[in-house]
């Protein structure tokens, strides 16, 4: 947070909700990026999976590719080499440069 501000994960979070609700699928993948990197609230890596589950579910093609490398190596749960490739495959059908670049560099 700012000088002299408190981070408040459970006001994030219901922040993070209200947005949702209102049909911002930004913003969950905001807080499971932030939740990977442990920038403004803890590091938790499952959490961040599940967040970036829902945001690649909604069509964000970068949260499927970050999903996909997260399974591949194990981030957030056990690793899950034929899960990773369907997210890596998503985010590559939806065009993600990211995705094909990563899709020649594993082989795929």
């Amino acid at each position: 947070g700012g000088q002299g501000v408190q981070t408040d994960l459970g006001e994030a979070l219901g922040l993070l909700e209200r947005a949702r609700s209102l049909g911002d699928r930004d913003a969950y993948a905001t807080m499971g990026y932030l939740l990977l990197i442990g920038k403004s609230v803890p590091k938790d890596e499952k959490q961040a999976l599940r967040y970036l589950r829902k945001a690649a579910q909604e069509g964000d093609s970068d949260a499927a590719l970050t999903v996909g490398q997260m399974l591949l190596t194990g981030q957030g749960e056990a690793p899950n080499d034929k899960e990773a490739r369907i997210w890596v495959d998503r985010a590559a059908a939806a065009r993600n440069p990211k995705a094909a670049e990563f899709k020649a560099q594993m082989g795929w």
